[in-house]
């Protein structure tokens, strides 16, 4: 029998407009990949930015280097059961240069999720997971390609979920709010298609909360602490400050219990 797996792809802006959330946005990434680590040893999880300098994604790459789709879209973590180095990457991430259009990331992360479904037998959740601002200009979704990205996500049993972030807050300015408003109307449409749910993040604090407290329980690593040859102490290191931004350097160490 299958052993029970969630496949969570997160698709996250990084663009220029999105330079003052990402601390928090990184910090929330962090803790959800951080608690697959320690409680869903089996769950996967995918990290796609788009807004970036760059561009390295699977789709962009079928169509040739020459083409103009699917740009700033970068894949920085496939879909497997994230590790040390899946929080260095998410600890890594910087703002782009890049245009960040929500659509196109959207569906380079479904194309990744559909893939490692058709290949291996996921038996569980999937979900997608779309996190911006949606403050910025791009390509309208159309009713054709929602009805596309709706019939995909039905399909394929995944679960969209969008975080509008800055949602409830001003808006940096009034063209900004006006694409948002344009680009909600969309997405809205889309996640009523599909059974989906749609969250405002309208502040910082929201943000660093934005997956539910039993997605995020930081839980200690125990690890045997070797002194000379004769003494061994159990203890318990907390991964959680290891690699969060601002505490690079730095872990928390609890002492369990001492064996001399």
């Amino acid at each position: 029998m299958a052993r029970y797996k969630e496949a969570a792809v997160v698709v996250l802006d990084v663009g220029p407009h999105m330079t003052n959330y990402l601390p928090a946005l990184k910090r929330s990434v962090f803790l959800l990949a951080e608690t697959k680590i320690h409680n869903h040893a089996s769950h996967e999880v995918a990290v796609i930015l788009f807004g970036t300098t760059e561009t390295r994604n699977e789709v962009h790459s079928e169509l040739g280097p020459e083409d103009e789709q699917y740009k700033h879209i970068n894949t920085v973590q496939p879909l497997t059961c994230p590790d040390m180095e899946t929080l260095g990457r998410i600890n890594n991430i910087t703002p782009g240069r890049g245009v960040s259009d929500h659509v196109s990331a959207l569906l380079v992360g479904l194309d990744l999720l559909k893939k490692a479904i058709e290949k291996r037998y996921l038996k569980g959740k999937k979900r997608l997971l779309l996190i911006s601002s949606f403050d910025t200009e791009v390509e309208e979704l159309d009713s054709d390609m929602r009805n596309h990205v709706a019939q995909e996500l039905l399909a394929k049993d995944i679960n969209l979920e969008v975080f509008g972030i800055g949602d409830g807050a001003p808006a940096r300015s009034d063209e900004a709010a006006g694409h948002r408003s344009s680009n909600l109307e969309g997405l809205h449409e889309l996640v009523a298609q599909v059974s989906g749910c749609y969250k405002a993040v309208p502040h910082e604090v929201d943000m660093i909360a934005m997956f539910p407290t039993r997605e995020t329980a930081g839980t200690a690593s125990n690890q045997m602490l070797k002194i000379g040859t004769n003494c061994n102490i159990e203890v318990g290191v907390d991964l959680s400050f290891l690699l969060l931004p601002g505490h690079e350097n730095r872990f928390g160490l609890v002492v369990c219990a001492l064996s001399c």
